[in-house]
């Protein structure tokens, strides 16, 4: 009985983790491909004052399809230095990095949830609701040292830069780069931030959702039983 139990932990934690994985890649391929979010930061953080909102729509547009499709038709453009050009390429690079690994971490993860159900069928849901705890409570764990390490945002993202491109192409200059003045430091923190958020909501939602389908299993269960017990 043990052995059994260790085992359910140690294959909820691990589908806790990859859960946890995939929950913050597919937040992010969400922010990266939703243009309304761009439009509304573009406004808040004053990119509108210096690029007017026709402009930053077409742009975003194509940035969108870029990332998605691969057509670069848009970057001929000569509002793009070639500096920029040079980066969205390393960028998109990095977002289909993020898409495979999005794929594979939720395939390992329902993999781990079919060995959950199959090792404690009856416990199933109870089981579901640990995993989607655990995951809600890692991500507010790195959600609060995130916010409390605001300070060091910029030698963390300086950090996040030097580690992911093997070049230095993501070093632009304002007057000369268009891509930091539509994407200034201050985007990637409050968009960072929201990742965490809509993952820590995922995952709390789906701790509610097993809960409550534990309950009415349980509830079907009983009625079953009783049902039995009459004939």
């Amino acid at each position: 009985m043990k052995k059994k139990s260790m085992k359910i932990f140690f294959l909820n934690m691990i589908a806790a983790l990859f859960f946890l994985l995939f929950n913050l890649l597919s937040s992010t391929s969400f922010i990266v491909f939703n243009q309304e979010y761009y439009e509304k930061e573009f406004f808040v953080n004053g990119v509108n004052d210096l690029i007017d909102k026709n402009t930053t729509s077409t742009i975003t547009k194509g940035l969108i399809n870029y990332f998605k499709t691969g057509n670069n038709s848009f970057l001929n453009s000569s509002f793009f230095s070639q500096r920029d050009l040079l980066h969205l390429v390393d960028v998109r690079n990095l977002i289909n990095k993020c898409l495979f690994h999005e794929f594979l971490c939720g395939a390992i993860f329902l993999f781990f949830l079919i060995l959950v159900f199959a090792y404690d069928q009856k416990k199933f849901f109870k089981n579901s609701a640990l995993i989607f705890v655990i995951s809600s409570l890692a991500l507010l764990v790195f959600f609060i040292f995130f916010a409390i390490t605001k300070q060091s945002f910029h030698t963390e993202w300086v950090l996040f830069h030097e580690i992911l491109f093997n070049n230095d192409l993501w070093l632009l200059n304002p007057r000369t780069d268009k891509l930091i003045v539509l994407f200034p430091e201050t985007f990637f923190y409050k968009t960072i931030k929201l990742i965490f958020l809509i993952s820590i909501f995922k995952s709390f939602l789906l701790f509610i959702i097993s809960l409550l389908a534990g309950v009415i299993f349980k509830k079907i269960h009983k009625k079953d039983k009783s049902k039995k017990h009459l004939f």
